[in-house]
């Protein structure tokens, strides 16, 4: 303590206590401010950090998103290669935060793009679709995201001197308010102590007692400076009784206190004296017992020997008492490692060095010992010796050779594998030169220097040598090597692990052979693959050139086929033809067949462009009453075989008129009645068409499409075995089946995924719930486009136009077509009406007319010879006066694609061949506005009203049974002279029933009249076979 006086007044003698204090506010108002800017500097770092990982998450969270969410929809789009949608998709994207270029690429060519990289540091990531089809992920190309990590750093930037700026004002108030609290409640205090304390230095313990400036009333309670004034006056008063006293003993106990230091100080453990005598008192014990053994060195004072001894294992207590007690008879030392129990309930290892002390009898007095703790050296010891027992093991054990060699070359260790390497033993190889052993001939010339570089190399090597066995072998072996060394850093041998690789290498051989064998393979299948992919190629463009071809040749002369029976039934109704009732009816049916034959063209080219992938929407209008009327139809025979209940139903508020692509529709039905058909045993299945609630229109609209627009829901239902829930997720997909379908062994798993495909081509959504045991429904929405105009007068066969009005001028109209009959057609049907009319054969013909005669309408054939008709609509657009020309193309085509070329090549609009005349006259009426004379055909023939379908059994039913079975036959081989004849006997009985027969004949519906009749036949009866509520 002395000592500490005499260093503190170095530093601050001759200064004033109040100095020294404002030295220690100062150095605290500077400490303050440093850690005041530390603190400040730190949170900023902190808080724009985590501003900037902040927004680094949400990038990554955006990018987890869309591989989450929006990857299946995405694939969808790409997998339809519907440019629109996905390019919609990809703008959305981009409006992700940060978002700044995302794109598809295909064949490592970007195919669809959003926004473009522009800056330095950007975050991306790639995903690629995988589309499945037949049960594989399909690669169909990659999405690339790319987000910018520039405007992160640069809000980041931004809100660097804000952040900054606020958070050291706060800290600065904070360290303001913290200094001059402390200088108001201690600083002050201090320096009255500080003064008093040199006071006492300079007059000694004499003088008045010390007190501090506080208030007379307030709210002051004393607190730690009063308690530390108390303290110093107590200890004044203290001081000066024991001053006397501390001066006699001073140099005693400096004494005691210098041999008690040297010797606590130089023992690092614990020090005791303990009576060997009874009771075994302990006479000290030093303060390191607490690091010890965890307790209080209080515990031992005055205790006795068996306190100490209880810290002892419990294992280890009989060694130790035995071994105190030979060394005290035998008057040595000795030296114990033991175990003691530490307070933390762990054990320590000690070393215990104790000497025993006699008395004047020669007897045993005391026992003086110093114990160290060990604990750490003796853990090392034992991790050492459990490593040697697992080096020893691996050594044995190890099926690499393991190897040592002294300086001279000579076996040190040698394991069982290198016995089993080599086929010598341990006790045959120790000792001996590796020249000896297994070197060959070859080698042993360079050995002592490749020896040499060894022994200096400072780390390992690694070789592949040809080595000799004990009985003439040579094997191929790799070897590794490092040099071992002492604790002075001299090499003193060498290790060497070997492995035997004469097999591998032969196998490697081996491998090398098949390899290349293979790879001629592949290259050759490869080539294989190639030709036969070009001749596939080759192949599709062949039938892609013959439907486009095919459907101009065949619509071209329908249409002359079709448009001269319409000129002339027209004619005939006008009474400026006098036909006989016979050949009216005749040329009726040529129309109807042509009409027919049309419908069968288009249904074979909508199947081809499904086949090709090609299938787009065609717009038109559909009766829903007609469709439900044809789907009951079609199925009453399948589902009257099975007993099932078939019900075609239409909700009231339905509209009955809509507009949608009807030949997909219908698909889509068939797809699903078939299949509701097909797996139900017993029951019934039902088709039920409705609208769609607000919430469920938006949950099944598209994505894309906008909500809350009004939606057209079908539901079928069936009673049959149902669907396993987890197998519905994976129904849609292409070649997928469910159990049941397997089971039946029909089909091919694709209808549900061509429905599937139809369904979002019309802009909506299918889905199915099933309960297995009691059925299944499969429902999709539509858009709902309802149509509520009245039928165009002009498209009703009962209206005829007589002519132009009065009032007009005369519209000239040119028809360019370089088919005569064509040309003659349209000549035929709007000359007589009031129209001026010429004509052209081919496109240069054509500009010359449209040039000299200025028409007001052109009738355009698209494909001529020589110049075609996109080229000559090029040219007059191209012009002022052109663009004033209405162009309405005449096109056999029935490709969306090919008409989207012909409006992009500056047609108004186009008709497709083989048109009809109120289609043609309705077309002129909407780009030139004219106005028609219309008269009633009273002449005209007129449908028989269509029996009702219970009348309709009923009559069916009252015939004679070999009569039913004669037009189920005939129906069914769609013999229509054999029909023909059996209505005709029909009729002798039952008019109305044979006009209705005669009706469906007409419309060559033989699969429709040999439902009606099976159904008739059938013992059951069963109206729902064939009913259809609206």
């Amino acid at each position: 303590m002395s000592a500490a006086r005499e260093v503190s007044p170095a530093s601050g003698a001759g200064t004033p206590p109040s100095q020294r204090v404002d030295r220690l506010g100062r150095r605290l108002t500077v400490a303050m401010v440093i850690f005041s800017s530390v603190v400040t500097a730190v949170i900023t770092a902190i808080q724009l950090y985590a501003d900037y990982r902040n927004d680094i998450d949400r990038i990554e969270e955006s990018f987890s998103f869309i591989r989450e969410s929006y990857l299946n929809v995405l694939i969808d789009s790409v997998w339809t290669a519907n440019d629109g949608q996905i390019q919609a998709q990809l703008d959305g994207l981009l409006r992700l935060r940060d978002m700044e270029y995302l794109a598809i690429t295909v064949n490592d060519q970007p195919r669809w793009t959003a926004g473009a990289p522009h800056s330095q540091r950007t975050i991306e990531s790639e995903v690629e679709l995988l589309r499945l089809y037949r049960d594989k992920p399909v690669p169909i190309g990659r999405l690339r995201l790319v987000a910018s990590a520039d405007n992160v750093l640069a809000r980041v930037a931004d809100k660097l001197l804000l952040v900054l700026f606020e958070n050291a004002v706060k800290t600065t108030l904070v360290a303001g308010f913290v200094s001059w609290l402390f200088r108001n409640m201690v600083t002050r205090h201090l320096a009255r102590l500080a003064r008093f304390a040199d006071d006492m230095q300079a007059t000694g313990l004499a003088g008045p007692a010390l007190r501090l400036e506080r208030p007379l009333r307030g709210r002051w309670r004393p607190d730690v400076l009063d308690t530390v004034v108390d303290a110093v006056n107590a200890m004044r008063s203290t001081l000066a009784a024991a001053y006397d006293d501390l001066r006699r003993t001073a140099e005693q106990l400096a004494q005691s206190e210098q041999r008690f230091r040297v010797l606590v100080s130089n023992v690092p453990g614990v020090i005791y004296r303990g009576d060997l005598r009874p009771p075994f008192h302990l006479h000290f014990v030093s303060e390191g017992v607490s690091r010890l053994s965890g307790h209080s060195a209080a515990r031992f004072t005055g205790a006795t020997a068996i306190t100490w001894a209880g810290l002892i294992l419990p294992a280890d207590r009989r060694r130790v008492a035995q071994e105190i007690r030979r060394a005290v008879a035998e008057r040595r030392p000795y030296v114990l490692e033991y175990r003691i129990c530490h307070a933390d309930g762990g054990l320590r290892w000690v070393g215990d060095h104790g000497r025993p002390a006699y008395g004047a009898d020669d007897r045993p007095a005391w026992i003086d010992s110093v114990v160290v703790d060990i604990s750490a050296r003796k853990q090392a010891e034992i991790a050492l010796q459990r490593t040697e027992r697992k080096l020893s093991l691996h050594l044995q054990q190890s099926i690499v050779g393991i190897i040592e060699w002294d300086t001279d070359f000579r076996v040190a260790e040698w394991n069982p594998a290198a016995e089993h390497i080599f086929g010598y033993t341990r006790a045959q190889a120790m000792g001996r030169a590796a020249k000896d052993l297994i070197l060959p001939r070859e080698v042993l010339p360079v050995i002592d220097t490749v020896w040499a570089d060894l022994l200096q190399r400072s780390g390992g090597t690694y070789s592949n040598n040809r080595n000799l066995t004990s009985d003439g072998r040579v094997i191929s072996c790799e070897w590794f090597n490092t040099a071992l060394t002492n604790d002075d850093d001299q090499v003193v041998g060498v290790m060497s692990l070997v492995r035997d690789v004469t097999a591998r290498e032969r196998t490697e051989s081996e491998l090398r052979v098949y390899r290349n064998h293979l790879e001629e393979l592949v290259r050759q299948r490869t080539l294989d693959l190639e030709r036969a992919k070009d001749l596939a190629e080759t192949a599709s463009r062949a039938k892609s050139a013959f439907v486009a071809n095919i459907s101009h040749e065949l619509r071209t002369p329908l249409n002359a086929v079709l448009g001269f029976s319409s000129l002339l039934l027209r004619e005939a109704l006008a009474g400026r033809e006098p036909l006989s009732a016979t050949q009216r009816e005749h040329l009726m049916t040529v129309r109807r067949s042509g009409e027919h034959l049309l419908t069968l063209i288009n249904n074979v080219l909508e199947l081809s462009r499904i086949e090709t992938g090609g299938s787009v929407v065609n717009l038109g209008e559909c009766d829903l009453d007609d469709l439900l009327v044809w789907l009951q139809q079609m199925f009453a025979l399948k589902a009257g075989d099975k007993g099932l209940a078939l019900r075609c139903t239409r909700a009231p508020e339905t509209p009955r008129q809509i507009r949608t692509d009807e030949v997909k529709l219908r698909q889509v039905l068939i797809n699903l009645i078939g299949n509701a058909c097909k797996f139900t045993e017993r029951g019934s299945v039902s088709l039920h068409v409705d609208l769609a609630s607000p919430a469920a229109a938006d949950d099944g609209r598209a994505p894309g499409a906008p909500t809350g627009e009004a939606r057209l829901r079908f539901a079928v239902a069936d009673s049959g075995p149902g669907i396993a829930a987890d197998e519905l997720p994976g129904l849609f997909q292409a070649f997928a089946q469910s159990a049941t379908g397997r089971q039946a062994a029909e089909g091919s798993g694709l209808g549900l995924a061509l429905c599937r495909h139809f369904v979002d081509l019309l802009g909506g959504r299918i889905e199915a719930r099933s309960t297995v045991g009691k059925g299944s429904v499969f429902t999709f929405d539509i858009p709902l486009a309802a149509v509520t105009r009245p039928t165009p007068v002009l498209a009703s066969e009962k209206r005829v136009v007589r002519g132009l009005q009065e009032g007009q001028p005369v519209y000239r109209l040119l028809v360019v077509d370089d088919d005569d009959d064509n040309r003659r057609l349209l000549v035929r049907v709007l000359a007589p009406l009031g129209f001026a009319v010429k004509e052209a054969g081919d496109g240069q013909e054509a500009l010359r007319l449209w040039e000299s005669w200025q028409p007001h309408l052109i009738w355009m054939d698209m494909r001529m010879p020589g110049v075609d008709g996109g080229e000559v609509t090029r040219r007059i657009k191209a012009t002022a006066r052109g663009r004033e020309t209405k162009v309405l193309a005449l096109t056999a085509s029935s490709y969306a694609e090919e008409r989207a070329d012909i409006l992009a090549a500056g047609c108004d609009d186009f008709l497709a061949k083989p048109f009809r005349e109120a289609e043609l006259l309705a077309a002129i009426e909407r780009h030139l506005g004219v106005r028609y004379v219309l008269d009633e055909a009273a002449d005209a023939p007129t449908s028989p009203r269509p029996m009702d379908p219970d009348a309709l059994l009923e009559a069916l039913r009252a015939l004679p049974d070999d009569w039913l079975g004669d037009l189920e036959r005939a129906a069914v081989r769609a013999e229509m002279g054999l029909v023909a004849t059996l209505i005709e006997r029909i009729a002798t009985v039952h008019p109305a029933l044979a006009a209705d027969l005669a009706r469906r004949a007409d419309d060559f519906d033989y699969g429709g009249i040999a439902t009606l009749v099976d159904a008739a036949m059938s013992p059951s009866g069963d109206r729902q076979g064939v009913g259809c509520a609206a």
